[in-house]
């Protein structure tokens, strides 16, 4: 099972950050930070799969779905998922729910299992 009962989920409003840890990262564990742009950053292990992402800059209400028929990982900035986002590739690891703004409403890791890691 790619998702267990230990992904932690932590925000800091000092710095207006939401962390998701897929992993425990221990020493040694993190390879790679990747900034995607200023508004999120993925750490990878060293087989290229993504062990945390942190975020900036997003309001606090979070909703988050793994479906593993389809093996994809979504969180939603906001409780539901508008049926007029777009997504845009922000990365070989994950897509970028836009809002009618343009603004980031959401991320997609489509192929999950594959790309983060829970080890």
């Amino acid at each position: 099972m790619l998702f267990r009962s230990d992904v932690v989920f932590r925000y800091s409003p000092d710095v207006d950050h939401l962390t998701i840890y897929f992993r425990k990262a221990k020493p040694g564990v993190i390879r790679e930070s990747d900034p995607i742009d200023n508004d999120v950053i993925v750490d990878l292990d060293e087989k290229g799969k993504v062990v945390h992402m942190t975020t900036f800059r997003i309001p606090i209400v979070l909703s988050v779905n793994y479906d593993e028929n389809l093996d994809t990982f979504k969180v939603f900035f906001s409780l539901i998922e508008d049926e007029e986002m777009k997504t845009e590739k922000a990365s070989e690891y994950m897509k970028y729910y836009l809002n009618k703004k343009g603004k980031i409403a959401g991320l997609l890791f489509e192929n999950a299992s594959e790309i983060i890691s829970s080890e």
